[in-house]
């Protein structure tokens, strides 16, 4: 038992050990909590978080979005990219055990996204729109980052996809 379960952990999703994807996920929130610190002790995460608790109405329209990214934004991104002839990539998870399961629930479904929007539409535009950058600007500008740190897992495909994406999300934030 024990051996069958070092093993899931040392050679786990797609041939790599699955503890690569928890050191990734660990890295975030290590990363967060430094970045989380480092405003508080200057003061500064009130002036770039420019964000409250989130309401039910916001929940509500964050959700709305969610639907149409699945079922707008994502078809009208796969038209674009195979039009232009440059798919999509993805990562692909073998899912073979429930420690493979929870460690790809905690890697790609719970810590990325959210390691994401805290850096890119809470830090990122927070910063630039504080130091007077208009928010449009500053929306396009992390929408691009974004966009661009998907290119080594998903090829270009996907910095398409993620450009168009990441539009609702950053309105939602304006």
């Amino acid at each position: 038992m024990l051996l069958h379960y070092l093993q899931q952990l040392f050679i786990g999703v797609l041939g790599y050990p699955v503890t690569i994807f928890l050191v990734y996920a660990l890295a975030n929130w290590v990363t967060l909590a430094i970045l989380y610190v480092i405003l508080q002790r200057f003061s500064l995460y009130r002036e770039v978080f420019l964000f409250t608790c989130p309401r039910t109405q916001d929940w509500t329209l964050a959700l709305i979005v969610f639907v149409i990214e699945v079922f707008v934004i994502y078809p009208i991104s796969q038209v674009i990219t195979t039009a232009l002839g440059v798919p999509i990539g993805r990562i692909e998870f073998n899912i073979n055990s429930i420690e493979t399961f929870l460690v790809v629930l905690f890697y790609a479904v719970i810590t990325a996204p959210f390691a994401e929007e805290v850096l890119f539409r809470g830090l990122g535009m927070g910063y630039l729109i504080s130091r007077g950058i208009s928010p449009l600007l500053s929306g396009g500008l992390t929408i691009v980052a974004f966009a661009l740190i998907h290119l080594p897992p998903w090829g270009l495909g996907g910095v398409i996809f993620i450009l168009l994406w990441a539009i609702l999300p950053m309105m939602l934030r304006l």
